[in-house]
């Protein structure tokens, strides 16, 4: 089994994050299925920046073929 995991910062990067998703899927050398997802939110104090939102996404698949 494969995975594939996805990492965003802030909300800007959290708001691209779905496009980046779709685009792997749709742009996978050969096709896969999907067997399970999990994610994970928090916010992360940062010294520089103060607090900001952190969201990791996991893709567990499979190749077929």
């Amino acid at each position: 089994m494969n995975v594939k995991i996805f990492q965003a910062f802030g909300s800007d990067g959290i708001h691209k994050l779905e496009q980046e998703i779709n685009h792997w899927l749709e742009n996978h050398p050969g096709p896969i299925e999907v067997v399970d997802t999990d994610i994970s939110a928090t916010d992360v104090a940062d010294s520089t920046q103060g607090e900001r939102q952190t969201l990791i996404v996991c893709i567990w698949y499979e190749k077929l073929g």
